[in-house]
């Protein structure tokens, strides 16, 4: 696939000379783009590379979007993972946006790999700074474990985030933090919430071992300890974990579906926008409404209209981002929640959805369409609020006439 890189250019700034053409040549389709169209574009090609100077570049990163920063500041935006050139060299900007679509295609295989493949051996991440500790923990687990390893608390969080391990060995000790601070962002991190940590420790003392495991640790491991121990330990959580993940899929998944249900979209709206009100980011939400589900059960019967359901469903999972979170709400009505997005960005994601949603039902033999109301959570906007007002908007595009989207 030809990657496309959206090249942003406020009226009054220049990139350096010959840098489209460099791009041309890296083998890129170039867009050049203001700021004023950045959401739109941005919205309607998700997969794109946006070249953009440090402050824009945020926005999109922020978004979940694959971004080069590029100029003076740009290395502000590294601690964050996002790719940093400070050069106005044409060549090696090109050549930096080629190497990070490389590196993204690579990381998305291994993501998929580590996340939806099941594995034939647990793969547990240990955060341990002592190189003989974390030699002598691969020896007694390589038999029957996969092994990453990481000796800061900042190595072990990324490892964490990238491979979503089954299990993690923290210890306390840790050079550029304390390990308790690591528990604490695993804990919070939605994306890691559920990935089981046990903390390993020379503190003995009481008041250590119930404030860990208070904060979120499914156990406490004193130093010295035996393997066996130690083995038998990591068993326990391994299958007290898998048992609470079956059963958390069951209690949260739509069964028609696969998508999250009202359940599990309740639980994180309240999350989002509690990030959002401490953060002060965007937070879109959007209501969509298959349009003449009824007519299509009564003309057809109701396994077309399920099978209309799951159309719905895999649309959505497609053309969300990473950052997004679909789920079922019930009957014919599906919703998004749209972290770091604003209104307008929301709507323009959303006339992509019903894009292809006609197209993809089209070629199933069941056309379809979709009303959308958006609502933008605005000041201190509860989480009741933003769905009533993202529900309204829809019932005025509904009233419009169907197949149209309305922001609130």
């Amino acid at each position: 696939m030809t990657p496309t890189l959206l090249l942003v250019r406020p009226p009054d700034k220049a990139w350096p000379a010959g840098l489209a053409a460099r791009l041309l040549a890296h083998g890129f389709l170039v867009e050049e783009i203001t700021p004023d169209d950045l959401a739109q574009r941005w919205a309607l090609r998700p997969q794109a590379i946006a070249v953009a100077r440090p402050a824009l570049a945020r926005r999109i990163h922020e978004q979940g979007g694959l971004v080069l920063a590029v100029g003076p500041g740009a290395l502000s935006l590294a601690e964050f993972g996002a790719e940093a050139a400070t050069t106005e060299d044409a060549d090696e900007i090109a050549a930096r946006a080629r190497g990070l679509w490389i590196r993204r295609r690579r990381s998305v295989r291994t993501v998929v790999a580590a996340s939806e493949v099941p594995r034939e051996r647990p793969l547990v991440l240990h955060i341990e700074d002592d190189a003989d500790t974390r030699d002598l923990m691969a020896d007694i687990l390589s038999t029957d474990h996969e092994i990453l390893a990481a000796a800061t608390g900042e190595a072990g969080l990324r490892l964490c985030l990238e491979h979503q391990p089954d299990l993690v060995l923290l210890d306390l000790t840790l050079p550029d933090r304390d390990g308790v601070s690591v528990l604490l962002q695993l804990h919070d991190d939605m994306r890691t919430r559920g990935i089981p940590v046990v903390v390993i420790s020379g503190r003995s003392d009481t008041s250590t071992k119930v404030r860990t495991l208070a904060l979120g640790a499914a156990d406490f491991l004193e130093k010295p300890y035996s393997p066996e121990e130690l083995l038998a330990r990591l068993e326990r959580t391994l299958a007290l974990a898998a048992q609470h993940k079956q059963l958390r899929s069951l209690a949260d998944t739509d069964a028609l579906t696969g998508l999250p249900n009202l359940r599990a979209f309740r639980a994180r709206l309240d999350e989002e926008v509690q990030r959002a009100r401490r953060y002060g980011t965007p937070l879109a939400c959007a209501m969509l409404d298959v349009d003449n589900l009824k007519a299509l059960n009564d003309a057809r019967g109701h396994a077309t209209g399920n099978r209309a359901l799951q159309v719905v469903s895999d649309v959505l999972r497609e053309q969300r981002r990473a950052t997004d979170f679909a789920a079922r709400f019930g009957g014919d009505e599906f919703v998004l929640l749209l972290p770091h997005t604003r209104g307008a960005e929301a709507g323009a994601l959303a006339e992509r959805v019903r894009a292809a949603l006609k197209e993809r039902s089209a070629e199933q033999g069941v056309p379809l369409d979709a009303s959308v109301g958006i609502a933008e959570r605005q000041g201190v906007v509860e989480a009741d609020a933003l769905c009533a007002a993202a529900d309204e908007a829809l019932y005025a595009a509904k009233a419009a006439g169907r197949g149209c989207t309305k922001i609130a």
